[in-house]
């Protein structure tokens, strides 16, 4: 039996696969262009994990089967993660992880966790940007021209998620809240510390309180 989050997270998989398939060319031909310039940001983070962090991780981490950023209980996902996966996918890459979501996870590992490594498209944001402290130390600590990389690749983050300004992960929940769909992965929209973010820059306002009349 799978725990109530991570039946959470099958159900959203689920139900963002189905609004896809009621979505016409045009509809997803709009949702691919509004996520360009972030999966243009992904391409070239990907490429600094590549060619700076990726050997140390596989050795002290993966190949160990030790790594404490891949513990099912670690793991952060929000709502637009999923959408932009479905949209990156095909219907096989699919079936894979949500059978893998539908199965008891073994031990510690997170759940999307798979023999050869993790089985999304595109990892989420929050786990695509973790460094541990023993990575930290070994492969940017002391190296200044890695770490403004690094700080550079922190604040262009921030264009896509930090909801100070209308944000791509804000608006894509939008689009699928106007679509019928609600999912407690909606952080953007149901989390009290983001929304508060977005109060006090101004983009939503405090709902009044209702006046009793009784």
């Amino acid at each position: 039996m799978i725990g109530n989050e991570q039946r959470e997270h099958l159900d959203t998989w689920i139900a963002v696969r189905r609004v896809f398939s009621t979505m016409g060319r045009a509809s997803i031909q709009e949702l691919s262009a509004s996520v360009s310039e972030y999966l243009a940001f992904r391409t070239s983070l990907q490429s600094f994990f590549d060619a700076h962090l990726r050997s140390y991780c596989q050795g002290k981490c993966f190949d160990t089967g030790r790594s404490a950023c891949c513990g099912k209980d670690s793991i952060i996902v929000h709502f637009a993660d999923i959408v932009i996966n479905v949209l990156l996918s095909e219907d096989a890459d699919l079936d894979l992880l949500l059978a893998a979501l539908a199965t008891e996870p073994r031990g510690f590992a997170c759940a999307y966790l798979g023999p050869k490594g993790c089985l999304w498209k595109l990892t989420p944001i929050v786990c695509a940007m973790f460094l541990c402290d023993g990575l930290i130390d070994v492969c940017l600590k002391g190296k200044g021209e890695l770490q403004e990389t690094w700080h550079r690749l922190q604040e262009q983050r921030k264009t896509f998620t930090w909801p100070d300004h209308p944000v791509l992960f804000d608006e894509i929940e939008k689009r699928f809240l106007a679509l019928g769909l609600h999912s407690p992965l909606m952080h953007y929209h149901f989390s009290p510390g983001l929304l508060r973010v977005k109060r006090n820059a101004g983009l939503i306002t405090m709902a009044k309180p209702l006046v009793s009349r009784g």
